[in-house]
């Protein structure tokens, strides 16, 4: 295994790096800095495989015409309480946040609503999207498809009383046949992607609690829930590993974020070759 001495970067400067890098490749500004925020968010979550050390993945893609950064998602079929999209070459994280977004709007409208995303590259930070949900006050289901073994195909998330972090999870295994076969029928199927193992999908659910009852109530009961069962838990797994993982994410905004020196390196030399590259086409110009 790997080991190296991290070098602490705070985030600010760790999303500018990503977003320069990514704009200078061609992303849209206002999307560039979305997707860093985007993939920043693993490394704050300490999920560093799924964060900014995916751009060299995402800029080879681009060069061999698998991603087109400038390409816009399709629209495959909306209702009001179902939305279905096709990436069409976009940047994967930001196909599914849009995914999110518009299922939360759909939910809050007729109490529960259905996206589902295919032709996807990569999927980013899984569970960010549930949580993001959960955060709107929704309940939220996820399941992937993901060519990234690196990828729990699964995570879910739920509002807590108010001051609370959401609680969320996530579980599975892209080599557990249970899962993959949930996986490809609820991602792939749903989503018009099949059975593909060279691209991946993504399906959602987000509930409106108030289908079944007062939005505070059922995040006071999560709540006492959560609490509950943390008691019947023994030893170091008595605490949530969403509030570790919160809590981590904590440490890392104030402290830094640690950084394995070689991805820093890796999105330096991306920046360079690029300014150097478009340099030296102004001077032929």
């Amino acid at each position: 295994m790997k080991t190296f001495i991290p070098i602490r970067v705070a985030y600010r400067v760790l999303r500018q790096l990503a977003s320069d890098v990514l704009a200078i490749h061609g992303l849209h500004p206002d999307k560039a800095k979305k997707l860093a925020g985007l993939l920043v968010e693993a490394d704050l979550w300490g999920k560093p495989e799924l964060g900014v050390a995916l751009l060299p993945r995402f800029v080879a893609l681009q060069k061999a015409g698998i991603l087109a950064f400038d390409a816009k998602p399709k629209l495959l079929k909306e209702t009001p309480s179902y939305i279905g999209i096709d990436a069409a070459k976009q940047l994967g994280p930001l196909v599914l946040n849009t995914m999110a977004q518009q299922a939360v709007r759909k939910a809050e409208s007729k109490g529960m609503a259905i996206a589902t995303v295919r032709s996807l590259e990569e999927h980013g930070l899984l569970p960010y999207f549930a949580f993001k949900a959960a955060k709107a006050g929704c309940i939220a289901f996820v399941i992937a498809q993901s060519t990234n073994k690196n990828v729990l195909p699964v995570a879910a998330a739920l509002p807590r009383s108010a001051g609370l972090e959401p609680l969320f999870v996530e579980l599975g295994s892209q080599s557990d046949l249970s899962f993959q076969i949930m996986s490809h029928a609820f991602a792939g199927v749903l989503s018009g992607n099949g059975f593909s193992q060279s691209t991946g999908s993504a399906a959602m659910v987000v509930i409106d609690p108030d289908v079944f009852g007062e939005e505070r109530k059922i995040g006071r009961e999560i709540s006492m829930m959560s609490l509950e069962l943390k008691k019947l838990a023994t030893g170091s797994s008595n605490r949530l590993s969403c509030d570790r993982i919160m809590a981590q994410k904590i440490q890392h905004l104030k402290h830094g974020i640690p950084m394995d020196p070689a991805t820093l390196d890796s999105l330096r030399s991306l920046l360079e070759k690029a300014l150097e590259s478009k340099s030296m086409i102004s001077k032929l110009a």
